[in-house]
């Protein structure tokens, strides 16, 4: 199973901050010895978090201007396997994380770590054989 590990730097002025999986190759070729019915599940499960992780970090994103939470984005690769969910804005790391002068003030890794949350149980019921997960995360789909 993969293990995640949050890493944050900042270079020249401009933060970039990331969260890298350790063990998706490994992950990602078990995954392919599964049914199709698994991935597409696999597939729809990372798409509803991704969803709930968007919302969520645009929900709790503070706002003077709004910008940044207009900013907030993602991307879902085709296959359904891989996706980003951030902010291309140079600022969006320093509210984040806070700098020597200003508190944090996190919205986005809250929003993924309650995505995670929800994302585990849907693993784990697609790996119960729940035949109806499919239906169900398609019916809880965030609003936009």
């Amino acid at each position: 199973m993969a293990a995640g590990r949050a890493r944050f730097t900042q270079k020249g002025g401009a933060g970039r901050a990331s969260v890298r999986v350790q063990g998706i190759r490994e992950t990602q070729a078990a995954l392919a010895a599964y049914p199709e019915a698994v991935r597409v599940g696999v597939a729809d499960a990372i798409r509803s978090t991704v969803h709930r992780v968007h919302a969520g970090a645009r929900a709790a994103v503070p706002r003077r201007t709004g910008a940044l939470a207009q900013s907030v984005s993602y991307w879902i690769r085709k296959d359904g396997l891989r996706a980003i969910v951030g902010s291309p804005l140079y600022y969006s790391v320093f509210v984040e994380l806070g700098t020597r002068r200003t508190r944090p003030r996190p919205f986005l890794f809250p929003a993924f770590l309650a995505g995670v949350r929800q994302f585990r149980a849907d693993i784990k019921g697609i790996a119960a054989g729940d035949l109806k997960l499919r239906t169900r995360l398609r019916r809880r789909r965030v609003r936009r």
